[in-house]
């Protein structure tokens, strides 16, 4: 069951980019100073743009990001994954946004 919200980012950068950037994307990760990895977690990304791209290996770049950014242990402890692509007009810039929740057994 979906948790708490600890943490939610919005990146502003071109979807293709996530392989090639990813030093510079791992620096707008940083997690908060106060900020405790969940044992288990649910993980909601957006992609606006990049229509072109596989979903799933888009999941598998966030969720590699993710590890090495130090916000969860392993894509092991992911129970949940919400991932849309989005279109978007020519006039709005392509971004990606995540937002990881603690992820909590039973409840409705």
């Amino acid at each position: 069951m979906k948790g708490e919200k600890i943490f939610e980012k919005t990146i502003y950068e071109k979807i293709k980019r996530l392989r090639y950037f990813r030093e510079k994307i791992l620096l707008w990760l940083l997690k908060p100073p106060d900020y405790r990895k969940p044992a288990s977690c649910s993980v909601k990304m957006g992609f606006y743009g990049g229509m072109s791209y596989d979903l799933d290996n888009l999941i598998k770049q966030i969720l590699d990001l993710l590890v090495d950014a130090d916000l969860i242990n392993d894509d092991v402890s992911v129970c949940d994954i919400v991932a849309t692509k989005h279109e978007i007009s020519s006039y709005e810039t392509e971004h990606f946004t995540i937002e990881i929740c603690k992820w909590t057994e039973g409840g409705a």
